[in-house]
């Protein structure tokens, strides 16, 4: 025997598990994101500062505190500007940069 959908109690309501999801997700992207309770500089040297630190070791540098945390967003600055170039060049643009004039007079 055969039992339809609707007399089978082992089979869940999707209709309603589909609207419910619906619901989380609208009420989610309704709610504003989180704030965090930390400085930039705090995020960015936790994310970073092994990568920072691995790049500064070679050289005999040991940073900490506030240098540390300056160095970490100038070496973040740095990589996302290399990152933007080498996808430029990957596009075979290889027009002079526009942004040259960050690094000012480079003639000495």
């Amino acid at each position: 025997m055969v039992e339809t959908h609707g007399d089978n109690p082992q089979l869940h309501n999707w209709e309603a598990l589909l609207d419910r999801g619906t619901q989380l997700k609208e009420k989610a992207l309704r709610q504003k994101p989180p704030v965090f309770m930390f400085p930039k500089e705090n995020f960015v040297r936790f994310a970073f500062e092994t990568e920072v630190n691995e790049f500064l070791k070679p050289r005999g540098l040991h940073l900490t505190g506030a240098t540390l945390n300056s160095f970490v967003m100038a070496y973040l600055d740095a990589k996302e500007q290399a990152t933007k170039v080498l996808k430029r060049f990957a596009e075979r643009n290889y027009k002079a940069d526009e942004n040259a004039d960050r690094f000012g007079d480079t003639s000495a």
